[in-house]
C-alpha cells in the first residue's frame, strides 16, 4: 500500500474496528504499507492501528495516532513476525487494561529506525521472546517504561535515546 503521504492518504478505523489485520498463516507473507496514516483504530483486545500475526511487514514514512486496545499493543500488535519500521512517528496511542500503551511485540524479530515514539499511554514497545533493534530512533514522553523485555528477549541499541518517561 502505497500513499500520497501520510497527510493525505489517512486510513481511519473509526473508532469502532481495528485499522488493519494481517495474518500469514505461515505462508510468508510480505506486506509493506508506505506514505500514510493509521488513525482511529479500536482493538477489542489486541491491536488498535495493526493486528500482524506470522508475516513480514514493512512500515515506511507511516504515521500512527489515535488508536487504543483493550488489552496490548494499541499501536501495533506483532507476533510470530518480521519488521521493519523507517521514517515513522507513533504517538497518542493508548491501551485500556494491560499497560502497554504502544507497540507489543511477542516472538518477533524487528528493526525501527529514523522513527519517533513519543505521549503514548503506559509502556512504549513491550518484547516478549523477541528481538528488536532501535537505530536512530526517539524514545520519548511516554507514561510508564520506555521499553520492557520480558521473557528472553532481546533489545539492541544505537544512536537511541530514551528519554523522559515518567514511570
Amino acid at each position: 500500500i502505497i500513499g500520497e503521504g501520510p497527510e493525505s492518504t489517512i486510513i481511519d478505523g473509526g473508532e469502532i474496528s481495528r485499522v488493519i489485520t494481517l495474518q500469514g498463516g505461515g505462508n510468508n507473507h510480505n506486506v509493506s504499507m508506505s506514505e500514510l496514516s493509521l488513525v482511529n483504530g479500536s482493538g477489542e483486545e489486541d491491536g488498535g492501528a495493526i493486528y500482524a500475526e506470522d508475516i513480514n511487514l514493512l512500515l515506511d514514512h507511516v504515521i500512527i495516532t489515535d488508536n487504543y486496545a483493550n488489552e496490548t499493543g494499541p499501536a501495533i500488535y506483532a507476533e510470530w513476525c518480521d519488521f521493519i519500521i523507517r521514517n515513522s512517528l507513533i504517538y497518542g496511542n493508548e491501551e485500556i487494561d494491560d499497560d502497554v500503551g504502544g507497540l507489543y511485540l511477542a516472538y518477533t524479530n524487528g528493526l525501527i529506525e529514523n522513527s519517533t515514539i513519543v505521549d503514548n499511554e503506559a509502556t512504549s514497545i513491550q518484547l516478549a521472546i523477541a528481538k528488536l533493534r532501535l537505530v536512530s530512533s526517539i524514545i520519548e514522553i511516554n507514561y510508564d517504561t520506555g521499553v520492557l523485555t520480558t521473557g528472553g528477549a532481546e533489545l539492541y541499541l544505537a544512536y537511541t535515546n530514551i528519554v523522559s518517561q515518567s514511570g
